[in-house]
């Protein structure tokens, strides 16, 4: 069966074995793994792999996962962005073992959704915006963090490595000045920017309406202030809305701010109390939201506390 996503094999290798035995690079990998397994060990060591294989490409494809249900789909949505909107490879060895140990209900719903939880927020302040390198030692603090939670003795001691693991992450958060200098970067005519400011403006809005079913994947970014003025900022993450697909163009067109406002609120979307006040929409306006959608995201909506 072929994967949606290719998954290399020396990769997964790496990854598996780094999930529970001590650190090596991929170079040195082969050696580790025959220093490791014997006659006596190997159909243990080939059965875990058929089923970590499964797993590993669950990073990739969640929704090939039977893990998820009702209660814990927003746990399914943050490995998705992990692994798809963030493009995060190098904290696999940590979610392949929480993803194995929860398949044997030794995590609890709870336990994984604050694991990803953390990896995710992590990567969005620290790479994806404030644009800062993931060195080896990164590499090195997750494949530790995933060997002590796979190895831990009982319950009790895997709350604490996870509770070492949020220690660790909040020492690494980036600045708050910096993550704010390069959000306010964002361009929506950057192809890269474009999809990250889809998934800020989709978390930001489920942040604030928690009770709304919102699906990042069916929404289109609309410009409150339209293209075709060609004002500097109008490709800035201040001047963009998430909305459903239907209604970019089929619903808004080209209309102007207040019809925006209007149609909007007529069919049901919720605008922040910023735009449903504003009577006009220009740079002063669109800077304004830009600097206050910043300081919600580092703040609040991927905060580490």
């Amino acid at each position: 069966e072929q994967a949606t996503r290719p998954v290399q094999m020396a990769t997964f290798l790496h990854h598996y074995w780094l999930s529970k035995h001590p650190f090596t690079t991929e170079k040195e990998l082969f050696k580790a793994i025959k220093n490791e397994v014997s006659a006596t060990n190997v159909r243990a060591v080939l059965d875990e792999l058929r089923t970590d294989s499964d797993l590993y490409r669950g990073i990739l494809e969640p929704e090939r996962l039977t893990l998820w249900n009702k209660g814990n789909r927003d746990v399914e949505d943050s490995l998705r962005c992990i692994s798809d909107v963030l493009n995060i490879q190098i904290a696999n060895p940590l979610l392949l073992t929480v993803l194995r140990l929860f398949s044997v209900k030794k995590l609890k719903d709870g336990q994984v959704r604050e694991i990803f939880w953390l990896v995710e927020r992590y990567h969005y302040l620290y790479t994806t915006i404030s644009n800062l390198p993931s060195s080896g030692g990164v590499s090195k603090m997750y494949a530790a963090h995933a060997r002590a939670l796979a190895t831990a003795a009982d319950a009790n001691a895997r709350g604490l490595c996870i509770n070492e693991f949020k220690k660790k992450i909040k020492s690494k958060v980036p600045a708050r000045d910096t993550f704010i200098t390069r959000f306010k970067a964002l361009n929506y005519m950057t192809p890269r920017h474009k999809e990250i400011i889809g998934y800020t403006l989709w978390k930001i809005y489920k942040h604030r309406n928690p009770a709304v079913d919102v699906d990042r994947t069916g929404q289109s970014l609309e410009h409150l202030l339209s293209q075709n003025t060609g004002a500097p900022s109008m490709h800035s993450i201040g001047n963009l809305l998430g909305v459903p697909v239907k209604y970019n163009g089929e619903v808004l067109a080209a209309n102007n701010f207040a019809d925006k406002k209007s149609l909007l609120k007529k069919h049901g979307y919720i605008l922040e109390t910023q735009i449903d006040a504003a009577t006009t929409w220009g740079t002063a306006e669109i800077d304004c939201r830009t600097g206050d959608l910043a300081e919600l995201a580092y703040d609040e909506v991927w905060a580490i506390k």
